[in-house]
């Protein structure tokens, strides 16, 4: 049984609530208390959302700054390459076409570990600056990780055949760099072990924090 602390509710219409206060300091005294007290609690709890918000701020601010950076050397490399290229005598629609493949190649690898389609597709527009490959099982993930190695993997905790739980402690031994991310619509972070997976976000996720999440996922496998 559920205790329950007993308590005093006094309702008053306005007037004589008014009349109440205006006649006894000591009541008038507990109200003005009272009051003080509910906002001085509003205010300290807005204090911690604010600051909060600002930390977030600044972790997007980093995450996006750092994006832009990796950005702006891959298409200076770029025009350096194609310049170069027409310089020489070269075609430079073919000399993109072939820069665009290194640059995929040279691009973060992820792999995406989930046995629906529609995840796997929302990752890969996601992370649409990475080169994301995709498994529906944890069977099929180690499988892929034997012809082509990943930076991160990103894999759901319920799923057929090997689940996210058992492939986490499979990559853990068998590629002790390697950072993983754990995602669910079921588990809750309080039940996904921590020295098992480097992040976790429960679905259906936020983009932008997804997306700062691998940030820092490449950045620890890095």
């Amino acid at each position: 049984m559920t205790a329950v602390r007993a308590c005093r509710v006094l309702v008053l219409k306005r007037d004589r609530f008014d009349t109440a206060i205006q006649n006894d300091a000591a009541l008038s005294s507990r109200v003005m208390r009272n009051f003080i007290e509910i906002l001085a609690r509003r205010v300290a709890d807005d204090n911690v959302r604010l600051r909060e918000f600002v930390q977030d701020v600044s972790a997007y601010r980093s995450t996006a700054a750092g994006m832009e950076s990796r950005l702006k050397l891959h298409e200076q490399r770029t025009e350096l390459a194609l310049d170069l290229v027409v310089a020489s005598g070269g075609e430079r629609d073919q000399a993109t076409h072939q820069m665009d493949e290194q640059i995929l190649a040279q691009a973060p690898r992820v792999l995406v570990v989930d046995d629906e389609p529609d995840f796997r597709d929302l990752v890969r527009r996601t992370l649409s600056y990475c080169a994301v490959r995709e498994a529906a099982d944890g069977q099929q993930a180690l499988t892929a990780l034997e012809q082509e190695m990943v930076q991160v993997v990103v894999t759901d905790i319920r799923m057929p055949v090997m689940d996210g739980m058992e492939l986490a402690k499979n990559l853990l031994r068998l590629y002790p760099a390697l950072s993983i991310v754990g995602v669910s619509g079921f588990v809750g972070p309080d039940e996904v072990e921590e020295a098992t997976f480097g992040g976790f976000m429960s679905k259906p996720i936020a983009v932008t924090d997804f997306r700062a999440l691998i940030e820092v996922a490449l950045d620890n496998s890095s």
